[in-house]
């Protein structure tokens, strides 16, 4: 490879391994749907999303390996940084919360709430992902910026959710499940704030680059 290949950027190199990241983190918000929908302490879901999680890890140390070796970025390397990290980030705070619930060991069934939590999640993942296969294109298309409105709309959603879970679950005597539960809501929360943070993130490249 010359020299002159390496400093020149490839966007479809960057914006690729983004669009990889997404997907891979929409498989870590759809693995974790399936596995509040079929509670079961042995599924299978829990190493899955453990797989999934690592394989984001490699994904984003590919980004900031060829951060490294390119000088000329197709937008600022620090907001390629900044949102390849915020999508792995999605299959790390997934991964800790399903081996957190499953160390819990919680009952045989999971609440009505924090299922709605979670399809909700998998309503933002998927608009994510397609908000990430859109970016290359973020220039000449007024999708990307609709897209992520759309996202922090469920973003809210998702905190009128908690809101209302916490506020059931306080009402019960017993602390134990309550200090359990409440962790575990605020956590599927910090998913959902993920996302919101993404769509941020790619708003403010918008107007960087207007």
């Amino acid at each position: 490879m010359s020299l002159w290949s390496m400093l020149i950027p490839k966007e479809e190199e960057f914006f690729g391994l983004l669009e990889k990241g997404a997907s891979n983190a929409f498989r870590a918000v759809d693995g974790f749907n399936e596995l509040m929908k079929n509670w079961d302490l042995k599924s299978p879901k829990f190493q899955e999303i453990r797989d999934i999680e690592n394989e984001g890890d490699m994904i984003t140390h590919e980004v900031i390996d060829r951060l490294n070796r390119t000088f000329v970025t197709p937008i600022d390397r620090e907001d390629i940084h900044e949102l390849a990290g915020q999508i792995d980030d999605v299959c790390d705070i997934l991964q800790a919360l399903s081996d957190r619930m499953q160390l819990y060991e919680l009952g045989n069934k999971i609440p009505p709430t924090m299922i709605k939590m979670s399809e909700l999640l998998v309503k933002g993942g998927r608009i994510m992902e397609a908000v990430v296969k859109e970016f290359h294109n973020f220039r000449s298309s007024s999708r990307v910026a609709d897209h992520c409105i759309k996202m922090k709309h469920i973003e809210n959603e998702a905190d009128d959710l908690l809101k209302h879970a916490l506020a059931d679950l306080f009402k019960t005597n017993d602390p134990l499940p309550v200090m359990k539960w409440k962790e575990i809501y605020e956590s599927i929360e910090r998913a959902h704030d993920k996302l919101s943070e993404i769509a941020n993130t790619l708003e403010g490249i918008i107007v960087k680059n207007a």
